[in-house]
């Protein structure tokens, strides 16, 4: 008798009959049943097995990756808050303006800032965004 004659049947499905196996337990799997792998098909329980062998993801420092930036969310929440608080009260942001804004000089007048290098920007490079790029 011939060894290719005879038919093979899926281990899940006994009536489809099939011709690849499981490149892990050489088990016949049917096209339903079929999981591409890195070389050939592996059947369902396979896929399940290697899986729970997988080690979970963590993050540099150890941690676990979640799929919910929540110290994003929550730095968006408090820059919408700051934001509606300025717009009712706007003297809430007069309050934290510059600190050298206030300040007086020893004859009582009001400090000014002055530019410690006049002329720079004019020999700034392409490196700072500004200038003439010489």
């Amino acid at each position: 008798m011939d060894s290719e004659s005879t038919v093979t049947t899926c281990y899940r499905h006994p009536k489809v009959e099939c011709h690849v196996r499981c490149v892990r337990c050489e088990r016949y799997i049917c096209p339903d049943c079929m999981r591409e792998a890195a070389v050939g098909h592996q059947c369902p329980d396979c896929v399940k097995e290697g899986a729970r062998s997988v080690r979970q993801a963590r993050t540099l420092v150890g941690g676990r990756v979640s799929r919910v930036p929540v110290v994003t969310y929550v730095l968006i929440a408090v820059s919408v808050l700051v934001y509606l608080a300025e717009v009712a009260k706007p003297e809430i942001v007069d309050r934290f303006a510059m600190v050298g804004a206030g300040l007086l000089g020893p004859d009582g007048d009001h400090y000014l800032w002055v530019d410690p290098y006049p002329g720079a920007s004019a020999r700034r490079g392409w490196w700072t965004g500004s200038g003439t790029g010489c």
